[in-house]
């Protein structure tokens, strides 16, 4: 039995499985499906249209003919016919040319990799001496400035060149493992290079950057989805999968061999080089991605008390993980400081150099995971609040991640009228979260949204936007931001009260974060004297406006950081900074973590972060000054 996929009018077949779904063979072709739920049938975003078969939809046997198709579900339908045909929309696939943020700020430091090379010369061996080949190596390297005492294990030893006839010319690659140095590469001089992978390693992307440990130059860097998304888009679904024996091989696999390992063959292609000449990696993520990575279950930080198998993760081997690089390779896994702040943040508070400056500061990553650090000097404080996808566009009527043709801002200019922009100048097929955030608070500042976020329907219809959707089965008012014409799919782009109502549980968590964790300290948001912002989405949204809606502290601009993809960072300075793992560890041993279900003003702050800008409008003075919104309501 074969499926042809109909995907933008070219197919792919898939040979069907007993037991398989249509979502099963999608990924089987290579269709990126959209599985967000982890293919459980509860997100509706794997939908697809059929057209011709007999399916067995949730156990009910139907037929389809031509000219007469129907909708459901690629997770829960199985083909039974010998042949079928399945269109695929475009919403039900995973972008796959993502906006993936790769660059980030560092301040100076010097080149001192972790991984160190030099060339030199075995004398040759004879009657004369009892000495090996690997202890004349001992020798040379000592007398070229490098250890004299290492381990070399058998894949090393292997590639050694022979000195027992005459003197060899060995190029020795050697780092620190497990307490120990350890000679990565002795091969024949001139046949590898000396290379670093960083790696980071997000729940939604993934960025591997390579460089030169000779010089710190930057060979090259690239990005793709987590192919573990078709398993689930966030990390309780992550975690839910992982807790099985079955569910964690599978984890790891689509981490490691269907996203690291293709990058890695991009970047290197790229770089004109060899996997193998990969001698060390490092890697940062959060706590249950670095589980996933290393082949550990996730169980323990999805349950109380929240502790996952491990925080500090020893050296191991590229091989050990089906990671391409040279097998011998180093992995380093940067740690973490609890199940819910992992090596992510540790990696940005080191390339923010953040204990090591004045005043008191808040780092703060938006996203899925929200996690903040609050260091005053003496204590840093640390926590992470769950505000959801809704800033990666998910469960958003037209919501999307950043990808081509993806509305990325938007203004609203005076009539009102509205104006936007996409990715790649491409027709608009959806809002991705900086555009997300524009909307709410331009659309709130020129009144259309209330502190509640409920459209001003006066307003609306005086702008010529009111519609109204369906939304669970009941028609709920929306605004029509991007016309029919305008647009990819043919079809209106509209943010709904409902999609408002997403967006401001997902900034009240964030914002209520904030507000704890400085009370926690005895402080308030007018204390800050500095905000830095890490991840990729905090490049790209407009910093104002997540003032104005409430999602980030009322502080002036200067007073404001932007750091960029502090996770890369962090393992790019894990290969060259030989100061990075001791201040990794630092960091980590002055953590105290603070559990925001356990505090009592969070709730309140949550509920008060529930409304435009805030229910508490004097910590947003500047944003309301800014705004001056209109007072009154408009006659109709």
């Amino acid at each position: 039995m074969s499926v042809r996929f109909r995907i933008r009018g070219e197919f792919r077949v898939a040979e069907s499985a007993p037991g398989s779904t249509l979502a099963d063979l999608a990924f089987a072709a290579g269709i990126p499906l959209n599985t967000a739920c982890g293919a459980r049938g509860s997100c509706g975003r794997c939908a697809v249209i059929l057209h011709e078969g007999s399916f067995l939809v949730r156990d009910r046997e139907i037929t389809v003919s031509p000219g007469a198709p129907r909708r459901t579900l690629a997770c829960a339908t199985r083909t039974v016919s010998a042949d079928a045909l399945v269109e695929i929309p475009d919403r039900s696939l995973i972008e796959q040319r993502a906006r993936i943020a790769d660059d980030f700020t560092l301040p100076p430091f010097e080149w001192t990799p972790v991984q160190r090379r030099a060339t030199v010369t075995i004398p040759g061996g004879g009657w004369q001496t009892a000495s090996s080949d690997v202890e004349r190596l001992a020798t040379a390297l000592g007398a070229a400035g490098g250890p004299v005492a290492f381990s070399m294990d058998l894949d090393a030893a292997r590639t050694l060149p022979s000195a027992q006839a005459g003197p060899a010319c060995v190029d020795v690659s050697w780092g620190p493992y497990r307490g120990a140095t350890d000679v990565t590469v002795a091969a024949p001089a001139g046949t590898t290079r000396h290379l670093g992978l960083a790696v980071d390693l997000g729940t939604t992307t993934v960025v591997v950057l390579l460089a030169d440990l000779e010089t710190g130059h930057v060979l090259g860097r690239t990005s793709a989805y987590n192919a573990q998304m078709r398993k689930g888009d966030d990390v309780a679904a992550r975690i839910s999968v992982g807790s099985t024996a079955d569910g964690l091989r599978a984890l790891h696999s689509l981490i490691v061999r269907e996203t690291v390992n293709p990058l890695v063959e991009e970047v290197c292609a790229k770089a004109v080089c060899a996997p193998g000449d990969i001698v060390r990696v490092t890697a940062a993520g959060n706590s249950v991605m670095a589980h996933l990575f290393l082949g550990l279950s996730p169980a323990g930080i999805g349950a109380l008390p929240f502790q996952p198998v491990r925080r500090r993760h020893p050296e191991c081997r590229a091989r050990d993980l089906g990671l391409l690089a040279n097998g011998n390779a180093i992995v380093d896994v940067l740690p973490s400081m609890t199940g819910h702040v992992g090596g992510d943040l540790v990696a940005d508070a080191c390339a923010a150099r953040l204990l090591d400056r004045n005043g008191l500061v808040m780092l703060v990553d938006i996203g899925t995971n929200g996690e903040i650090l609050l260091w005053d000097g003496h204590r840093l404080l640390c926590t992470a609040t769950a505000a959801g996808p809704a800033f990666e566009g998910a469960g958003l009527r037209h919501g999307m991640r950043a990808a081509d043709g993806a509305v990325d801002h938007i203004r609203w200019t005076d009539g009102p009228n509205v104006e936007w922009t996409t990715i790649g100048n491409a027709p608009a097929a959806g809002f991705c979260g900086s555009a997300v955030i524009d909307f709410v608070a331009q659309s709130f500042k020129a009144g259309l949204l209330d502190a509640v976020g409920r459209f001003d329907m006066d307003r609306l219809r005086a702008a010529g936007v009111d519609v109204r959707v369906e939304h669970c089965g009941r028609s709920i008012h929306a605004c029509r931001v991007v016309p029919a014409e305008a647009t990819s799919t043919g079809h209106a782009l509209t943010v709904s009260e409902a999609d408002v109502a997403e967006i401001l549980k997902a900034k009240a968590a964030i914002h209520a974060g904030i507000v704890t964790l400085l009370a926690t300290a005895g402080r308030r948001i007018e204390d800050l004297d500095t905000l830095i912002l890490a991840g990729g989405f905090a490049r790209h949204i407009h910093l104002r406006h997540a003032a104005w809606m409430g999602l980030l502290p009322d502080l002036p601009p200067g007073r404001i950081e932007v750091i960029g993809n502090g996770s890369l960072a962090g393992a790019f300075l894990a290969l060259g900074d030989l100061a990075a793992a001791p201040e990794f560890e630092r960091i980590v041993r002055a953590a105290e973590p603070v559990e925001l279900n356990l505090c009592p003003g969070f709730e309140s702050a949550y509920i008060d972060s529930m409304l435009l800008p805030n229910a508490v409008p004097s910590a947003f003075a500047m944003a309301v000054s800014e705004m001056g919104r209109p007072s009154e309501p408009l006659d109709s």
